[in-house]
């Protein structure tokens, strides 16, 4: 009889054991879980930039996400006056086929620049800015 309970004993003990490590380790992965959905955890960090009496964002684009960046972007203009351009002025528009992207390449003279405003931090214009859109010396083919 004492071999039967001896048994009996150590079956209890090992389902006690067996389940305790179950829920423990339950348990950790739903903090797990927890931690990792987060939404800090998985978004790019987005700075925040100053404001100016236009309501307009203003800074360096320099450490901000696609399309996170400020409104008037920090900028050396072509006389060396720091100032800032409109984002929305150093965008063109997106071709819409490869062949169309191409052609828009080839028209493009070699030293060619696209003059866009500077702007003061309150969006009044101080100067120019260049975008040079084709190096002088062209681009060197790839072999």
């Amino acid at each position: 009889m004492r071999v039967y309970s001896t048994g009996i004993r150590i079956v209890i003990i090992g389902v006690v054991f067996v389940t305790g490590m179950l829920v423990g380790t339950m348990a950790l992965d739903s903090t797990n879980a927890k931690t990792n959905i987060n939404p800090s955890n998985t978004q790019e960090h987005t700075p925040s930039f100053p404001v100016n009496k236009n309501g307009e964002t203003y800074g360096s684009g320099e450490n901000a996400a696609p399309n996170a960046g400020p409104d008037l972007v920090q900028a050396v203009g072509v006389d060396g006056t720091l100032g800032y351009v409109r984002a929305k002025d150093l965008e063109t528009e997106m071709p819409k086929s490869p062949e169309e992207a191409l052609s828009k390449q080839r028209s493009i003279a070699p030293g060619s620049v696209r003059k866009i405003p500077l702007y003061d931090v309150n969006g009044k214009e101080i100067g120019t800015f260049n975008i040079q859109l084709k190096p002088e010396n062209g681009c060197k083919k790839l072999d």
